[in-house]
């Protein structure tokens, strides 16, 4: 089995510092772009930076409050589900059938 020495890993490692010395020293040395950004240019990217912040946001929001919406509030269909179980059987029957017709009417 091979063993690694020091110089194989300081070989490996120099690359590494190549590459995060290099992109520095080339963006301090880039020129400003000569461009014209117009108001159309302009409102466009601002709508797009402001949709994406505030997708963002709701997206939070909504992740954060329905859960604490349903803790403090609790939960609709459960306690629609807990009230029909109160009733004695009886009176759901009662309740569900149609009213009779009589001779009176």
């Amino acid at each position: 089995m091979r063993s690694y020495n020091s110089d194989s890993a300081r070989r490996a490692f120099i690359p590494c510092v190549n590459v995060v010395l290099t992109i520095p020293l080339l963006m301090l040395t880039t020129s400003p772009a000569v461009a014209y950004v117009g108001p159309g240019l302009g409102a466009g990217t601002l709508g797009v930076i402001l949709g994406l912040l505030g997708s963002v946001l709701l997206a939070l929001f909504a992740f954060f409050w329905y859960p604490i919406k349903r803790a403090l509030f609790g939960n609709k269909a459960e306690k629609e589900q807990e009230d029909d179980y109160d009733y004695p059987a009886e009176e759901v029957t009662a309740a569900a059938e149609p009213p009779r017709k009589t001779e009176d009417a």
